[in-house]
This record gives structure tokens, C-alpha cells and sequence, in this order.
């Protein structure tokens, strides 16, 4: 049986992310409801942002996460 390595993930700071690394797009998918999608989304776009612009697209049909984002923002 082939066991496979994990690598340790990289600290990230700001001075640590070239414009290479900025330009991304993550994507929160999962039929099933109710497993962290919106808070996971939120809170990532949150995080990302200390870094630099961050674009949101929120195609949820209940728009949780919009109305989460426009009420901090």
C-alpha cells in the first residue's frame, strides 16, 4: 500500500504573497445544506481581504452571505 505525504501548509503574510499568487478563484461547493458553505465563504473572503481586493460572488439562492458582508462592510 503507497502511503502519501501531506505537506505542512505555508504561513501566509502580506509580504509572503506575490501578484502571482493573488490572482485565484476559490469556489465553496456542496449539494448537500447545511455543512458551513455561506460561513465558510464569508469568513474566508474576510481573511483573504487583509491581503489586498478581494472579489465576492454570492450565487446562493438565499443570499446569506451577502447580507452577512453588507452588514460588516
Amino acid at each position: 500500500m503507497a502511503s502519501a505525504t501531506l505537506e505542512q501548509p505555508k504561513s501566509l503574510s502580506k509580504d509572503s504573497l506575490s501578484i502571482k499568487d493573488k490572482n485565484k478563484i476559490i469556489a465553496f461547493l456542496s449539494q448537500k445544506g447545511g455543512v458551513g458553505k455561506t460561513t465558510t465563504a464569508t469568513h474566508a473572503r474576510d481573511w483573504f481581504e487583509q491581503f489586498g481586493s478581494v472579489g465576492f460572488v454570492d450565487a446562493d439562492a438565499q443570499r446569506s452571505s451577502s447580507r452577512w458582508i453588507s452588514s460588516i462592510d
